[in-house]
């Protein structure tokens, strides 16, 4: 998406970055589903999950490409070290929390997410 906004017009020396990965949503009213038999169900729950797998797995096949192409380019891709990202880490916490302090739905987020990140031991 980076290089089709034409980033790498303007940044020779852009910053690969662990980042999330493409969010899909499905959403059914909740009375609807529950009469759906539950074969459907679980029909729907498989198809929905194969399809975000595969939007992730068409997302990391394109920056691949883009990588090359960019690479022929003389365009140089970098990665900041570990210790970059343990600095910068705090920095991200400090933000996420200002911004849930903005609406309440925001601070459902920002709590949802970061219970889920420390389940999986990503932060403390």
């Amino acid at each position: 998406m980076n290089e089709r906004m034409g980033f790498s017009a303007i940044a020779r020396f852009p910053t690969k970055l662990f980042h999330s990965m493409p969010v899909q949503e499905f959403t059914v009213n909740q009375d609807a589903w529950k009469r759906l038999p539950d074969d459907l169900k679980a029909l729907l729950s498989t198809a929905v999950r194969e399809w975000c797998w595969d939007q992730v797995q068409r997302i990391a096949v394109d920056d691949a490409r883009v990588v090359r192409e960019l690479s022929a380019k003389g365009i140089t891709a970098t990665t900041w070290s570990e210790a970059e990202m343990d600095r910068i880490r705090p920095l991200a916490q400090r933000t996420w929390e200002e911004w849930s302090r903005k609406t309440p739905l925001a601070k459902a987020a920002y709590d949802s997410q970061l219970a889920w990140l420390r389940e999986l031991k990503m932060v403390a």
